[in-house]
């Protein structure tokens, strides 16, 4: 991590609460001494993020406002892709004829294609794919 960043990161840890700067250096710096050892072995370190942070939380190694904002971070999707399908599927539902749908309607409709194109993909074959 570029020194750059770590300034963003701290300032950004500074604006949500300034006692997270605290624990995020201590966090960084292994200083916590109420994390057992055990918390490093492999097993352990095989959980994911947010499992990981939740089975630290009960040791009060950290304030709970901190582990609650690093179990919201370690729980965004590291890649736009799902998030790309979504708009091409609006995109589909959303037409020049179909433009007054309202955003409540459309977020429906697009739930509803997702699920059935990956339950019965068939569903949606055009008749110019045979």
């Amino acid at each position: 991590m570029s020194n750059e960043d770590r300034d963003a990161a701290y300032n950004f840890l500074q604006e949500k609460n300034p006692a997270y700067v605290v624990d995020a250096i201590n966090f960084q710096n292994n200083k916590s001494n109420k994390i057992p050892e055990s918390f490093w072995s492999e097993k352990v370190l095989g959980l994911t993020p947010s499992a990981w942070w939740e089975a630290v939380r009960p040791f009060g190694c950290f304030g709970d406002g901190f582990i609650d904002l690093a179990v919201t971070l370690s729980e965004i999707p590291p890649s736009s892709g799902a998030i790309e399908r979504n708009f091409s599927t609006l995109s589909d539902i959303m037409t020049k004829k179909r433009n007054k749908l309202g955003a409540e309607k459309a977020g429906k409709l697009c739930g509803i294609y997702r699920v059935l194109s990956t339950t019965a993909p068939t569903v949606f074959e055009s008749e110019d794919e045979d």
